[in-house]
């Protein structure tokens, strides 16, 4: 592995958005510099390739994936607002369920 490789595959980051950042530019290296969604595309079918090769149910992958993924949007609303961080656990899913919602109103316009 070259210098180059070994800086760009280093840490992806602590965060969620750090490592979004890094993945983007691994992908660009990867696939193609333009083609950003295209490359998400590449990638998940890829994933989808490697599932198989692996004997992995992707579905259920991508489903716990999905879990993990709304967790962190909402644990990064929570640290906009230290004070969130004080609620007691099932206000925290409340919180995921008034996400979802605000979510899914805001696709629904």
């Amino acid at each position: 592995m070259t210098q180059a490789e070994k800086k760009l595959l280093g840490s992806l980051g602590n965060t969620p958005k750090a490592r979004g950042a890094k993945l983007g530019k691994i992908l660009r290296c990867i696939y193609d510099v333009y083609g950003e969604k295209e490359n998400l595309i590449d990638v998940l079918t890829d994933l989808r390739h490697l599932a198989d090769n692996k004997g992995w149910n992707f579905a259920e992958c991508d489903r716990i994936a999905h879990d993990h993924y709304s967790v962190e949007k909402v644990d990064r609303s929570l640290a906009i607002d230290k004070a969130e961080f004080t609620k007691p656990k099932t206000d925290v899913i409340q919180l995921m369920v008034e996400q979802y919602v605000h979510d899914k109103n805001l696709a629904d316009e």
